[in-house]
C-alpha cells in the first residue's frame, strides 16, 4: 500500500541508493530479503504501459515522457503493452483510509501538539479525504488490502515491470500541498462538468447554531467528499453579529463578524458547490434548521 525508496536523476544513482536501503536492519519488523541481483528473466521481459482513464487530469508533458520512455525499453527489447492495471482510486483511498484511521487513533495527538499550522493543514486535508474506520471497518479494510495485493501480485506475474508516471501531472510547486484537500489527490479522476452544480438557500428565520452544527455534521459525515466548496452568511438567533462560515470537501470553520446594522433585513444564505449535489437532503435538512 505504501512504498518508501530513493529519488535520483539516474537510474545508476536510484540503483546504488536502493542497494543501502535494501539491507537487513533487525529494528524493522518489515524486512523481506529481496537481493537486485537474481535469476535472469526469460526474454523478452514483459512491461505494462499502465493505461491512463480518458477522464482523469493529465499534463501532456508527463504523458509524452511515459510513451517515450516506452519507445526506449521496446528499442531494448523489451515486451511493451499498454494494459489497465488494478484499480489505483480504490488502491489509494483503501490506503487513505487505513492509515489515516491509525494516525488519528495512535499518534494525532502527539503529532499535532509539536507541529507547525501549515503541517496541521496538510494533516487536516487528509484526515478530510479519509473515511474515519471503527473496529468492523478497520478489519474490513484489512481484508480488502489483502484483496488488492492478491490482484497485483498476480499482475506483477504476467508483467514483471510497470512503466507509470508517479503523478499524471507537473511536479507540483512548493507547498502545494497547503491548498486543501482537492489539491492533496491529484490521482482522482476530474469531477464531469455534467455533475457539478450549485445550490443557494435563504432564510430570514434566525437559526439555532446547535442545529445548525448538527445539520452540517451530518451533511459533512454522508456527502462531506462531494461538497467541492460552501459559504455563507447567517442569522443567529440571540446574537447580533453575523457569522460565516466557509469550506471546502469536510473542512469547514465558523467565524464570527460585524454586526447587523440596525432596521438592516437579517437574512441567512448559504451556497454549495458539488459533484452529484444532494439537493433535497440539503434543502430538507436546512429547512428543519430554520423551522426550529
Amino acid at each position: 500500500m505504501s512504498s518508501q525508496g530513493p529519488l535520483a536523476r539516474h537510474v545508476a544513482d536510484v540503483r546504488l541508493g536502493l542497494e543501502v536501503m535494501a539491507q537487513r536492519d533487525p529494528r524493522d519488523p518489515w524486512y523481506v530479503p529481496a537481493p537486485l541481483q537474481g535469476p535472469k528473466p526469460a526474454a523478452p521481459v514483459k512491461v505494462a504501459l499502465a493505461k491512463i482513464p480518458g477522464d482523469m487530469v493529465t499534463d501532456r508533458g508527463v504523458i509524452a515522457l511515459q510513451r517515450k520512455a516506452a519507445d526506449h525499453l521496446a528499442d531494448a527489447g523489451y515486451a511493451v503493452s499498454e494494459v489497465d492495471v488494478p484499480d489505483l482510486n480504490k488502491v489509494w483511498q483503501l490506503w487513505c483510509d487505513l492509515i489515516m484511521t491509525e494516525t488519528r487513533v495512535l499518534h494525532q495527538d502527539q503529532m499535532l501538539a509539536v507541529s507547525s499550522a501549515d503541517f496541521q493543514k496538510t494533516f487536516h486535508g487528509f484526515i478530510a479525504l479519509a473515511n474515519q474506520l471503527d473496529q468492523a471497518g478497520y478489519m474490513k479494510a484489512i481484508a480488502a488490502r489483502s484483496g488488492h495485493i492478491r490482484n497485483w501480485m498476480t499482475f506483477l506475474e504476467q508483467y514483471p515491470l510497470v512503466l507509470m508516471p508517479t503523478t499524471v501531472r507537473k511536479t507540483p510547486e512548493v507547498n502545494a500541498d497547503l491548498g486543501g484537500g482537492l489539491s492533496l489527490r491529484p490521482v482522482s479522476k476530474a469531477p464531469s462538468i455534467d455533475r457539478i452544480s450549485s445550490l443557494v438557500l435563504r432564510t430570514d428565520q434566525p437559526l439555532d447554531i446547535d442545529q445548525l452544527s448538527e445539520f452540517m455534521n451530518e451533511l459533512l459525515e454522508e456527502h462531506g467528499k462531494q461538497l467541492l466548496r460552501y459559504k455563507g452568511v447567517l442569522n443567529i438567533a440571540g446574537e447580533d453579529r453575523r457569522l460565516v462560515f466557509q469550506g471546502v470537501l469536510k473542512l469547514y470553520g465558523f467565524d464570527w463578524d460585524t454586526e447587523w446594522a440596525e432596521g438592516e433585513a437579517r437574512e441567512s444564505v448559504i451556497v454549495f458547490i458539488a459533484d452529484e449535489l444532494p439537493e433535497e437532503k440539503i434543502r430538507a435538512g436546512f429547512a428543519r434548521v430554520a423551522s426550529a
